[in-house]
């Protein structure tokens, strides 16, 4: 399981340190149980997170998940605040980008960049975990794409530039018909692209998700208190049933 590697030990393979890690926060109850979840989560692709939703998805629920759920939707009003759906999706996602190639046939576009927010990935696990729906900066990216190809429609190259120019920031490739497109999440671009919609949408899955964990460790309580009063009230019959022979 363990191996030399010039002057350190390290594991044969990276399973067993992730699945190491997973099991001793599964048994952890000290105060840096949160700094520990959020840093097993940024390494992006370990399991460490996922294993520790199989071990102890309730700890997990109550101390990660649902906290994380309510930071990134607490500025949330409705889809026609342009700065709270933007501050809220810029956790997620804070730039996009785009190849526009201009042919014969028409327009292409295709998203070819994502700058990540500072919340990506505790976005992705909660993604993957409870929901497992297309991530959201492929839904936001949708929405853009179909928006630059509506403003594109019907104009020839030398109008292009102009366009993409008033959506975002503008760089033209050495090769005449292609250009690629950066697009700031802000308040404007949300409000010129109607991204209010996508982002209204990810809200209402987060809190969904939210709402099922609490009503599920809501039940596994109120099972437990069931069983607690159940033990309790055959304790007190057996108790009585002593004291009825010992008379």
């Amino acid at each position: 399981m363990l191996q030399r590697d010039g002057l350190q030990t390290v594991f044969v393979h990276r399973s067993f340190q992730e699945y190491f890690c997973a099991s001793f926060t599964a048994t952890y109850h000290g105060g840096q149980l949160r700094p520990m979840l959020d840093t097993f989560a940024n390494r992006g692709r370990d399991q460490v997170i996922p294993m520790i939703f199989e071990m102890a998805r309730d700890k997990l629920d109550r101390e990660w998940t649902n906290p994380h759920i309510d930071e990134l939707t607490k500025e949330w009003t409705d889809l026609e605040d342009q700065e709270a759906c933007a501050l809220i999706a810029r956790r997620f996602v804070e730039q996009l980008g785009f190849n526009i190639m201009h042919t014969d046939k028409g327009n292409a576009v295709r998203l070819s960049l994502i700058a990540m927010g500072s919340k990506y990935y505790a976005y992705y696990f909660i993604n993957e975990l409870y929901s497992k729906l297309t991530a959201f900066e492929f839904r936001l990216g949708d929405s853009i794409e179909r928006k630059i190809q509506d403003a594109l429609r019907l104009q020839g190259p030398q109008d292009i530039i102009d366009i993409l120019n008033e959506i975002g920031r503008t760089e033209k490739d050495k090769n005449q018909s292609s250009w690629q497109l950066i697009v700031e999440i802000t308040p404007h671009s949300v409000a010129q692209l109607q991204l209010g919609k996508p982002i209204c949408n990810l809200v209402r899955e987060l809190r969904s998700c939210k709402a099922a964990n609490e009503e599920r460790i809501g039940g596994q309580e109120s099972m437990v208190e069931l069983l607690f009063k159940e033990t309790a009230r055959r304790r007190r019959a057996g108790r009585r049933k002593s004291e009825t022979e010992t008379m």
